[in-house]
């Protein structure tokens, strides 16, 4: 019976909102490699990905997930030692590595690097196999060793770059992705990695064009779109000037049209739930920045202007009271309408233009 929680690496008493997170820091993880141009890395991507997906299922349903537990806890058993292997120590880690034993894949690896400690792949599979167990420091220095021995091997750089950023080491990480997209340009799965790490850096704008190309030669469109989406929300949320901790305030009209066409062009390249959530929040973020709202009269322009405006009004009502000659009348009417209508356009305004006057009344602009 496979063990959910030891997979994802989390106590049996998880909340449902740790797994959740948990899961989708997996699936990103995991999602990039499965455009990987070696078979042994797709497949073990691709498995391990069918595990997340098993593992969300079942524990983010309550009723599931108490019926799972039980079942585990009952079935509980001292752990089997794992298959004798071969002679073929490789071929025995790469298999091991692919149906996800972990254990197993590092103790052949390890009688592998016995009989050839200056084979890079063997170095190679001893770091996959401890980036399995979540031996991030000995996955590293692994991957470091099989790069040592075979620098033009753009795998070992892409190996390096995921293990950075489980390390959650990103500069590291981009810079192994783009030593891995040099050494092979036609290699998506570095392409994408890169831009990843790039979408979740401090200028994720950067990350744009490629993550463009990606959504349009990419293999994978889906995955490319979802990234794509994600990225432009996160450089949509950076738009506005005026911050506030992890907060933001549209201030002015030239933000709420690059926020809206960044959000237009996300909401077009992807259905992920989780970035199309995000799209609709900061659509109704920018929709109440530029649709017009009532002013709070809370300073002495805003007073002087509604007492213009109160004047405006009561002049219109004094026209009603037939006194005085036409065209005394008809300046009057005009006076008062335009003043009438100055008013009402002042107290209806956008809400970029309140955000503005408030921030200036505070002076945090």
């Amino acid at each position: 019976m496979e063990d959910y929680y030891a997979a994802l690496d989390l106590p049996r008493d998880a909340t449902t909102e740790r797994i959740d997170e948990k899961v989708r820091q997996e699936v990103r993880t995991w999602q990039k490699r499965t455009t990987n141009p070696d078979l042994a890395r797709r497949q073990e991507a691709e498995r391990r990905l069918r595990l997340v997906a098993e593992a969300r299922k079942v524990l983010l349903d309550p009723q599931r997930r108490a019926a799972y537990d039980a079942d585990l806890a009952a079935g509980q058993r001292a752990p089997e030692p794992p298959p004798a292997p071969g002679e073929d120590w490789v071929g025995n880690a790469r298999r091991f590595l692919a149906s996800g034993d972990y254990a197993s894949a590092l103790y052949a690896a390890k009688e592998a690097r016995n009989a050839s400690p200056r084979s890079a792949e063997v170095w190679s599979l001893l770091g996959r196999a401890n980036l399995g167990l979540g031996n991030l420091r000995d996955a590293l220095s692994h991957a470091r060793r099989a790069a040592d021995i075979e620098p033009r091997n753009a795998g070992y750089y892409f190996d390096q770059g995921v293990i950075y950023e489980e390390l959650e080491q990103y500069d590291d990480a981009r810079r192994s992705y783009e030593v891995a997209t040099k050494l092979d340009p036609d290699d998506h799965g570095a392409r994408y990695a890169l831009a990843s790490v790039m979408a979740q850096g401090e200028k994720p704008e950067r990350a744009l064009p490629l993550l463009e190309d990606l959504y349009a030669t990419g293999r994978d469109k889906e995955a490319a779109g979802a990234l794509l989406g994600g990225c432009l929300v996160r450089v949509a949320e950076a738009v506005p000037r005026k911050r506030s901790g992890d907060g933001f305030d549209i201030t002015a009209a030239d933000e709420v049209d690059a926020m809206e066409r960044l959000l237009f062009r996300a909401r077009e390249v992807t259905r992920d739930a989780e970035v199309v959530a995000d799209v609709d929040r900061l659509t109704g973020v920018v929709r109440w920045a530029r649709n017009r709202h009532l002013r709070k009269v809370g300073n002495a322009t805003g007073c002087a202007v509604a007492v213009a405006g109160g004047v405006a009004l009561l002049g219109l009502i004094v026209l009603a009271i037939p006194v005085g000659s036409a065209i005394v009348r008809g300046v009057f009417t005009l006076v008062c309408l335009a003043a009438a209508g100055g008013f009402f356009w002042w107290a209806f305004a956008p809400g970029w233009v309140i955000n503005r006057d408030e921030a200036n009344r505070s002076g945090t602009r």
